[in-house]
């Protein structure tokens, strides 16, 4: 019997329903084997490999079987053909440019520090010159002068790099702080799970 439950808000809005319809019920009694669980880092990460690799515009709902692959919540013997179903490309403009953002930083695509300086002539001309030389290419800056709890002569840089992948954080962060920088944050955001 198909239970009533407070569904929780979701990217795989296509499937975040409070009710099972009886007819699909039915059909899963019948056919289905095992349901799965993934998380919703898993479902825009799917959906942004989907755009990437496959050029495939996914909604979150579409993308849940990659999803449940990539973060092994399914058991697939070793030389098993494995047939993914991925439906549906309903998913809006603004939430599509979160999931690209929020996944090109957490596969280390993107980085985000935070550098104090000094507030005098050439240095932040410094600063971008050396990261020019390490390949990593500037996405935003903030140059903030006013932050209350900073010495008069200080200001806080806020960079938003693209780069290569964590090991290119790695590099950019090494060298930053061997060049003498106080980087005010903490290192760069790691995946929390691994493509292959």
């Amino acid at each position: 019997m198909p239970l009533l439950i407070d569904a929780a808000p979701s990217i795989a809005d296509g499937i975040n329903v409070r009710q099972i319809g009886t007819l699909t019920f039915d059909l899963m009694k019948k056919e289905v084997e095992q349901i799965v669980l993934v998380e919703e880092t898993v479902i825009s990460a799917a959906m942004l490999m989907l755009l990437e690799r496959k050029k495939i515009l996914a909604e979150g709902a579409g993308a849940i079987p990659l999803a449940a692959l990539m973060s092994r919540a399914v058991d697939i013997p070793p030389k098993a053909t494995v047939v993914l179903i991925i439906s549906g490309g309903n998913v809006d403009s603004p939430l599509l440019g979160r999931i690209i953002q929020q996944g090109l930083i957490r596969n280390g695509r993107v980085m985000r520090i935070r550098i104090l300086l000094d507030d005098a002539p050439g240095s932040l001309a410094r600063l971008l010159s050396l990261v020019a030389s390490l390949k990593a290419n500037v996405l935003n800056i903030f140059h903030d002068r006013f932050q209350g709890d900073r010495p008069i002569y200080m200001t806080v840089v806020s960079l938003e790099l693209e780069t290569r992948g964590p090991s290119h954080i790695h590099e950019v962060e090494s060298a930053i702080e061997a060049a003498g920088y106080a980087v005010d944050n903490p290192p760069g955001i790691h995946p929390p799970f691994s493509v292959r």
